[in-house]
């Protein structure tokens, strides 16, 4: 089982609280600067530890991640999506950043999937 398929499948918490998560998240992203949308941003900002809590869909196929020349994955094996939630949230928990798995896909659909609200800028 995948990191990402495990946190999926923990008991839901209410959808309130999904909405204000991803609606900090864009208030971070849009007014302090303090949050960051789609793949290629979050991987970054993971990347430099600036993450203070991962925001990642509960859809695996909703995740809009460019892999572009990678080879499709074998039967059985995790979905692209899925690697990449994956190592999303390894690199989280790497920096000891919180995750959150926002069940409700259409909340993230317009920034791919996943966000972050960071530390520092």
């Amino acid at each position: 089982t995948t990191r990402y398929t495990f946190l999926c499948h923990l008991p839901q918490k209410d959808a309130t609280s999904d909405r204000e998560r991803v609606d900090a998240l864009f208030n971070a992203y849009r007014g302090s600067g303090l949050g960051v949308v789609g793949a290629d941003a979050t991987r970054a900002a993971l990347e430099l530890g600036q993450v203070e809590e991962l925001l990642i869909t509960g859809s695996p196929d909703t995740l809009d991640v460019k892999n572009e020349g990678a080879d499709a994955p074998a039967p059985g094996a995790p979905s692209t999506e899925e690697q990449a939630a994956d190592d999303l949230i390894a690199r989280a928990r790497q920096t000891s950043a919180r995750i959150t798995v926002i069940q409700d896909a259409s909340l993230l659909a317009g920034v791919g999937g996943v966000g972050a609200l960071l530390r520092f800028k």
